[in-house]
């Protein structure tokens, strides 16, 4: 009976290695794929994101120059409904 609990204890050894190895892997792409999302959103889809925000801003500007939309506390920091600027939001 010892011989068959060493030969269990050893199989449990090995599916519990098996296991442990598939969770590293799969702990590696996690990682990998999380740095280039990362990496994308950082190089591409942030900086669009921000300019359409500030282009917007932009547009509001002009259209509405003399609104005191600056002098009211929006313009750089707030957006015409006293919510953050994107670049807050995401920074």
């Amino acid at each position: 009976t010892s011989r068959f609990s060493l030969a269990v204890t050893k199989a449990n050894l090995d599916v519990v290695s098996n296991q442990a190895k598939s969770d590293v892997e799969l702990a590696d792409l996690t990682l990998r794929f999380a740095v280039e999302d990362l990496e994308k959103y950082n190089d591409g889809e942030y900086p669009t994101k921000l300019n359409e925000a500030k282009g917007y801003l932009a547009t509001l500007e002009a259209k509405f120059p003399d609104s005191g939309f600056r002098r009211a506390g929006f313009g750089a920091n707030r957006d015409i409904r006293g919510e953050q600027a994107p670049e807050q939001i995401l920074s």
